[in-house]
């Protein structure tokens, strides 16, 4: 079997026809699509069990957090000047 890449995928040609994922695809895909697989386990546990077990709700909160602050500071200075000096502090 060999392997697609992300462009000939059937999901991918189908996604990008949306607008919205084509002009924010780092939402789109980091946050909303990502996120949205620990939403679907909150409600699941909650009509399942009758509650939210407190592991998937910290944590999940956890990650949905971190991923937004991600989101918002991919393109700012700070978050691409941080990674290029430690680079340069590694490699030297």
């Amino acid at each position: 079997m060999q392997f697609e890449s992300a462009g000939s995928s059937p999901l991918w040609s189908c996604l990008r026809t949306i607008p919205e994922c084509r002009r924010y695809p780092e939402i789109w895909f980091g946050l909303i699509l990502a996120d949205s697989l620990i939403v679907i386990a909150w409600v699941w546990d909650k009509l399942k069990n009758g509650r939210v077990h407190p592991a998937l709700g910290y944590v999940g909160v956890f990650v949905i957090l971190k991923q937004t602050c991600e989101v918002i500071a991919f393109d700012s200075p700070l978050w691409q000047v941080v990674p290029k000096e430690l680079y340069d502090l590694l490699t030297s």
